[in-house]
């Protein structure tokens, strides 16, 4: 509720007409742990920029809690984001 509070707010602000807050969600399907992992390993995104500069025993510590974790797989991951729009003005 504060968001959407706040995302009004600042299209007002900013000029825009009525801003409409909500959110995206996404939920991606991975066949196994390696299909998950495989893009960390890559350095692909700051997520997997920071796990190539572990050093290799926290990588190794790394892999193996989330593989604790998510188990081998198939499975599930589900991403929430906020979102506001506001028409164009003009």
């Amino acid at each position: 509720m504060h968001f959407e509070v706040g995302a009004a707010a600042y299209g007002r602000f900013m000029g825009l007409g009525p801003a409409r807050a909500g959110t995206l969600t996404v939920t991606v399907r991975h066949a196994s742990f390696d299909d998950w992992r495989e893009p960390f390993m890559l350095g692909a995104g700051p997520a997997g920029g920071y796990v190539q500069l572990l050093p290799d025993g926290q990588r190794h510590a790394l892999r193996e809690r989330c593989r604790q974790l998510l188990g081998a797989g198939p499975f599930s991951i589900e991403a929430t984001a906020w979102a506001v729009t506001c028409p164009a003005i003009g």
